[in-house]
């Protein structure tokens, strides 16, 4: 997350729900540098909640914060199979507070090996 505000971003709080096929690891090791509040990634469930987090004041430069949660597939992937496109799975009625909210969706290609 990103906040290039004078002020900081208070009680950000979001549902991400993840793409069909994909769920938390069943040890999600989670991290979060932002302030404040709870990351909920519960073992081989199909979304990550935050809830009351902080996003501290920009400057001249955006303050960037990162969540992250490990992620596994539901089904044997198909070897070199990618989607072709990024999509965002977060819609308005999974996010509150908009203000200053960015999203930096960029393609990824996740290869899973057991």
């Amino acid at each position: 997350m990103s906040n290039p505000a004078l002020n900081p971003a208070q009680t950000v709080s979001f549902t991400d729900t993840l793409p069909a096929g994909l769920l938390v690891a069943s040890a999600p090791n989670v991290t979060n540098t932002c302030t404040g509040g709870t990351v909920t990634a519960v073992a081989l469930s199909g979304s990550i909640a935050v809830a009351g987090t902080q996003v501290g004041a920009g400057t001249a430069t955006p303050t960037t914060r990162t969540i992250s949660v490990d992620i596994t597939t539901s089904a044997t992937p198909t070897v070199g199979a990618c989607p072709g496109t990024a999509a965002n799975t977060n819609g308005s009625g999974q996010i509150s507070g908009l203000s200053n909210l960015t999203n930096g969706v960029t393609n990824q290609c996740l290869t899973v090996t057991p």
